[in-house]
């Protein structure tokens, strides 16, 4: 059976470090790209099922990206993480396409929680069951058991 496959977008090689090997633990397998060119030439090549995106990337943002990532996969989950959260800035970001918002620090447990809850959603809406994409935000703090960093 193939590993689920996650496009992760962060310019700080710590962070993505950390995710990815927690997410890899956790049975996925994790391309890695640090700007928006690097995921947009990584999601060409790389059949990813989620992208995990950091908010502030050296040659634009996520706003910059979802709508070219949802331009090639109208379905492609996408949940982005932010050291930098406003309530406005969660908004728009879910109207440009983001199914979750997650503040930096992120609680990994809770995030891999939420990448199998939009997966399964988006494996329903594949199969023709209608379910709806479970779109959230949240811009509080975590408890322990998160990776944090100071990008954006």
């Amino acid at each position: 059976m193939r590993r689920p496959n996650i496009l992760l977008v962060d310019d700080e090689p710590s962070i993505r470090f950390g995710i990815r090997e927690y997410l890899s633990g956790s049975g996925f397998e994790v391309a890695e790209a640090a700007t928006v060119a690097q995921a947009l030439d990584t999601a060409a090549k790389f059949p990813a099922d989620l992208v995990l995106t950091d908010f502030r990337l050296p040659d634009g943002d996520a706003l910059d990206l979802m709508p070219k990532l949802r331009a090639r996969d109208p379905g492609l989950p996408i949940i982005l993480i932010t050291g930098f959260g406003t309530v406005e800035m969660a908004v728009k970001a879910m109207q440009l396409g983001a199914d979750h918002v997650y503040t930096k620090p992120v609680e990994l447990p809770m995030l891999v929680a939420q990448i199998q809850r939009l997966r399964s959603s988006a494996g329903q809406r594949a199969a023709g069951q209608n379910a709806p994409a479970p779109r959230t935000w949240s811009l509080t703090a975590r408890p322990p058991a998160r990776l944090s960093g100071q990008g954006g």
